[in-house]
């Protein structure tokens, strides 16, 4: 411990204060107005400081004012102490990079970025749409902090928790049968097909039972709401994925749960095994479970 008699740091800010305005005008004043304590006070300060350095730290007065050696070597210090107490005071940027499918990213981030925010003011989110496999990657390479996959386990190296498990719905116009008829997956591989890119998973999944059947999909469509917009003008019957805490409004479409028909799909969220979890990101997988 330092044996010194008084606030060493508010002694040193005292010594940086002066010595900014040192060679103008005032400069104990400035430095009291600064300090916003009596010029009374400034000097006391640094008769302190002096007999704790061994010598004087300035010399000359008014417009002469300057640091001595030893005033040099004090501010010096003062400088790196008053630097560091400093930074030690700076709020913590806190961020959040997370990858994930397109359903997450736009029916479920939405609500837990606004708690997260809420929480965390200062929060600095980035989303990024990601399969699992670039999510995998991006999670191993640092990329990301957290992602959200459709995928029943992580390799190694990669820490996950489950979140949550869809629902897939089939969506097809009020006044259609097949809006009130027993599910029959060979009648509905009978319909014109509206579905997703090739890419998308729930087209895949939805495929891999309807294609066998003679599904084709007639009409490709890049969103859920553009699905359910040609399914209400009577252009076919679409499949989406519908996750917990999600509410699907289409006028004149009825949406039919067919999830025990085709593969189960559950949700992950990962990250690099062995590191830490910051509060926002625990507290962002809590909200994902939330739905």
């Amino acid at each position: 411990m330092i044996d010194y008699p008084g606030d060493l740091l508010l002694h040193l800010a005292a010594l940086r204060a002066v010595a900014a305005s040192a060679g103008q005008p005032a400069a104990f004043f400035k430095a009291a107005r600064a300090l916003g304590v009596d010029e009374s006070v400034v000097r006391k300060r640094l008769v302190t400081l002096s007999g704790h350095a061994g010598g004087a730290l300035f010399e000359g007065r008014a417009s002469a004012l300057r640091l001595t050696r030893e005033g040099e070597k004090a501010l010096s210090v003062a400088e790196r102490a008053l630097a560091a107490v400093e930074e030690l005071g700076k709020p913590v940027t806190a961020r959040l990079s997370i990858g994930c499918t397109g359903t997450i990213a736009s029916e479920v981030l939405p609500a837990v970025v606004a708690r997260l925010r809420r929480a965390h003011p200062s929060l600095i989110v980035h989303v990024r749409r990601f399969g699992a496999e670039g999510a995998l990657a991006a999670i191993t390479s640092g990329e990301l902090d957290l992602a959200v996959i459709r995928a029943p386990s992580a390799p190694r190296g990669v820490a996950s928790t489950f979140v949550a498990k869809d629902k897939l719905m089939f969506a097809v116009r009020s006044n259609s049968p097949l809006a009130r008829a027993s599910i029959n997956l060979a009648k509905i591989a009978r319909v014109p097909l509206i579905t997703f890119r090739p890419a998308s998973s729930t087209r895949a999944r939805v495929m891999s039972v309807l294609e066998p059947l003679g599904a084709i999909a007639h009409i490709e469509v890049e969103s859920k709401s553009l699905a359910l917009r040609y399914v209400e003008l009577a252009m076919g019957v679409a499949f989406v994925s519908v996750l917990p805490g999600t509410q699907l409004v289409a006028p004149k479409v009825v949406l039919r749960d067919v999830t025990k028909h085709f593969p189960p799909v559950s949700f992950w969220a990962i990250w690099r095994e062995h590191r830490a979890l910051r509060v926002w990101e625990r507290e962002a997988i809590a909200a994902l479970r939330r739905g």
